[in-house]
Parts: C-alpha cells; sequence; structure tokens
C-alpha cells in the first residue's frame, strides 16, 4: 500500500466467520485504513479480534450486520444517527480525524428480507446528517443504468430509482468506474453492480478504485484510494529493551543508589527515587517504540494452505469466465476443500503450541 495515500475498502461479506482466514490474509497484506462491512451476520456472542484494528459493528443477525475496522493508530468517533423511523437500512456512521477536518463515513446495507425497500425520505434523513466532504457506501441492492449501462430499463428497480434520484438531490458523486463488476451470482454466474460509493467534497477524487480478488463472499471488495491521509497517532505504549548482559545491570545498580534524606516529604522523596531509576534506566538501556512489525503472526498459514487457496481462486476465475454448471460446481467444491484445510491447520498448529508450553515459555508469545 502506498503509505501517501489513504486507503478504504467496501464489502459485502456473507458471513464475516465462514470468510474471516481470507479476510485476515487480505486486511494484513493490505493494511487498509478503513473496512467498512455488510452482511456480517454476527451475533453479540461473536466477537472476532483483529490485531492493530478497532472493530465497531451493529449486529442483525444472519443476512444482516454492519461495520467498521479502523486502524488504531487512526482518529475516529461514532456517529449519532438514530433510526430513521420504520426504515428498511441497516446503517452505521464514523467520523474520522483528516489532516484538514473531520470527514463523514456512513455505511449503508438494504435487505430485502423484509419485502420492503427503502424510501427517497429514508435516504434523505441519513444524508441530511452527513458534513461536506462525506463518504457513503455499501450494499444498496440498487440495480440502476447508471452504474450498470449493461442493464435495461426493465431490469432498473425501485431501490436503483430512489438512490439515482437521491445521489442527484444530494450533489453526491458516484465514484464507482461504469460498469464495474462488483458481485457474481453464485449460481447463475451473471454480473452486477450492487456494492456503491458515493462521495462529495475531497472524496469525490480517488486515485484508484478497483476490485480485488474473491475471498469468500458472492461480492468482491472494493478498494478506493485518496491523496489525501487521516491524521496518525501514536497507539503502542513505549518498550524498554534490556539487552547488554550483566555489565549494563551493574552500571544500573551503580546509578541507582539512593541516598536517603529525611529533609524531603514523602512526595518529594518519591519523586526523586522515580526520577533516579528513569535516568538510570535511560543511561544504561534502550526506550523503544513498542511496535515490534506490523504484521501479525500466522503461525497455522502454510504452503497447502497458499495453494488451496490459490487452486480455488483459479476455479473461481475459470467460472467467472465461462459460467457453466460444471465450472461452478469445481468452484464449489474446490472452495470447501480450502476451508477444510484452512481449519485442519488451525486446530494442528494449535495443538501443536499447546503441547509445547512448560512452565519456561515466554508469556509475552503465550
Amino acid at each position: 500500500m502506498d503509505p501517501n495515500q489513504t486507503c478504504i475498502i467496501n464489502w459485502n461479506a456473507r458471513s464475516l466467520i465462514s470468510n474471516l482466514s481470507e479476510f485476515k490474509n487480505m486486511l494484513y497484506d493490505r493494511n487498509p485504513h478503513i473496512v467498512g462491512l455488510c452482511e456480517t451476520w454476527l451475533t453479540p456472542r461473536v466477537s472476532p479480534v483483529f490485531q492493530g484494528y478497532t472493530f465497531i459493528r451493529r449486529d442483525k443477525g444472519r443476512g444482516g450486520g454492519v461495520g467498521f475496522f479502523i486502524r488504531k493508530d487512526l482518529k475516529f468517533s461514532i456517529l449519532d444517527l438514530g433510526d430513521f423511523p420504520e426504515g428498511s437500512l441497516e446503517v452505521m456512521g464514523v467520523k474520522v480525524g483528516f489532516s484538514f477536518g473531520w470527514e463523514d463515513i456512513l455505511m449503508c446495507y438494504n435487505s430485502f428480507k423484509s419485502g420492503n425497500c427503502f424510501t427517497s425520505q429514508e435516504l434523505d434523513y441519513y444524508f441530511d446528517l452527513l458534513e461536506t466532504p462525506a463518504l457513503v457506501m455499501g450494499d444498496f441492492n440498487a440495480h440502476h443504468t447508471y452504474w450498470d449501462p449493461h442493464l435495461t430499463d426493465r431490469l432498473v428497480n425501485r431501490a436503483g430509482r430512489v438512490d439515482f434520484n437521491s445521489l442527484l438531490s444530494h450533489n453526491l458523486t458516484l465514484l464507482l468506474p461504469l460498469g464495474l463488476r462488483t458481485r457474481i451470482d453464485p449460481y447463475r454466474g451473471d454480473e452486477s453492480t450492487l456494492d456503491l460509493c458515493l462521495g462529495s467534497g475531497w472524496f469525490t477524487s480517488p486515485s484508484v478504485i478497483s476490485t480485488e480478488v474473491s475471498i469468500g463472499s458472492d461480492h468482491l471488495p472494493v478498494m478506493i484510494r485518496f491523496e489525501r491521509l487521516p491524521i496518525i497517532q501514536v497507539y503502542h505504549r513505549p518498550r524498554w529493551s534490556f539487552k547488554g548482559g550483566e555489565s549494563k545491570w551493574h552500571n544500573y545498580k551503580q546509578l541507582v543508589i539512593h541516598q536517603d534524606n529525611s529533609l524531603y516529604s514523602i512526595d518529594e522523596e518519591s519523586d526523586s527515587i522515580t526520577n533516579e531509576i528513569l535516568v538510570a534506566g535511560k543511561n544504561c538501556f534502550k526506550l523503544g517504540p513498542g511496535k515490534f512489525g506490523s504484521k501479525p503472526r500466522k503461525p497455522w498459514w502454510n504452503d497447502e494452505c497458499s495453494r488451496a487457496v490459490a487452486i480455488k481462486r483459479r476455479a473461481y476465475n475459470k467460472w467467472k469466465r465461462c459460467p457453466i454448471r460444471q465450472a461452478q460446481l469445481e468452484y464449489r467444491r474446490l472452495e470447501a476443500k480450502a476451508k477444510k484445510i484452512i481449519r485442519k491447520s488451525k486446530r494442528l498448529s494449535f495443538h501443536s503450541f499447546c503441547s509445547q508450553l512448560n512452565f519456561a515459555s515466554n508469556t509475552a508469545v503465550a
């Protein structure tokens, strides 16, 4: 990832837990600043943890749920949007600190499970709460020729018409290149554009916008890059490095020999001792930034996992080029095989790790 650009990903996960391993690989390889998710299918009892990211979400169980992964070195706050009365959209918003101020980012998901479609009044309610510049992402399940020119007018649905009219009335710009395919139908292989990205202000000028490789969902991750950077803050605590052998410890002990002074109060004596310890430590040891590498360890990911995922992706691309029943079944078979190999690798890695634990094990690793 270009360190001089902001990277934001919009993805319909269709069950985050089912696609967790491949999503984590993409997350740690791309290291995006923000990931907006919909259809997480999470419940309050399930709380996946991602090193270096804060996960905020609104759960709705199977078939719903929205959320954000935000890097821990970013300043942000959750927008208090409220809920539109009898609305159909699932929404969540954050306010992120950028170099020129705080910017609003909204994640939306429209589900047809209830049989209802969002209205223009509902979209206006949420859009009016945003301050310019703003970024709106999500799966609206909206079909319209404005972002999918391959459609005929007969296939334009109500959600597409409402979304298009609200886009015009609020001076929002469609960021997706025309015809960019974001979803592959898992049964027929039909391609469509459902995961939209809308922007106002400087968000209307992304430097790059493209889809990533499939990571398990029938929706492809949409990656957007902007030239402006968010405000980066240091979130890790400094740590002492005590390397150097007995000689450094000997020098340290000589420097911390404290002379008792009964003329001092208790507070003054405490401050004096603390200052002597810190000065001696800085003279003898190194105070590091506390950050040891940017990518978390994945001891369970091995060559067999990489091969299985690569073979699965080749089958997916073959099915995408030629959407016939035989290619679809082969892709499904290899997808199930890859998930089985990853689960087995995780299980064996955990058993191996536990079998090596003893009283001398490093507690920082354990």
